[in-house]
């Protein structure tokens, strides 16, 4: 299924995001799924889903798993099962985060949805990060 061009916008900003804030603007150290990746470097499935971007270890020895969600895309119950999916990840992973970008307009309802998710999946422990200020056309 191709990418709308909304939700390529939100993954290249969460790759920005995660690079500039983590890895000290590197983006080689992400696996991203993304049109123009090859195989190689796509991120791995994480219990039956593949993450848009997605790293371990160098150079912040951290796990980061990061999904990004259009506004149409983000209450869908694939998301939601996805997004339980990598939280219950990141809970089997020492110092992992899992960054969630939605456009600016999202921004409070996917802080609220991370809250009930990590509470159905008694993930509470897991550092999440919402993206603000992205923009999806």
């Amino acid at each position: 299924m191709g990418e709308s061009y909304g939700h390529i916008q939100l993954v290249e900003g969460l790759v920005t995001w995660i690079a500039k804030n983590y890895l000290n603007g590197d983006i080689g150290y992400l696996l991203i799924d993304h049109p123009k990746s090859i195989a190689c470097n796509k991120p791995p499935k994480i219990y039956g889903y593949v993450p848009d971007v997605f790293t371990a270890g160098a150079p912040s020895n951290r796990t980061i798993v990061g999904e990004a969600k259009t506004s149409r895309d983000v209450e869908r119950p694939h998301s939601t099962a996805q997004i339980k999916a990598f939280l219950q990840y990141c809970s089997t992973h020492e110092n992992a985060i899992f960054v969630f970008a939605v456009p600016w307009q999202m921004s409070r309802f996917a802080k609220n949805l991370l809250k009930k998710l990590q509470k159905q999946t008694n993930t509470s422990m897991v550092t999440t990060k919402v993206i603000e200020g992205l923009q999806a056309r």
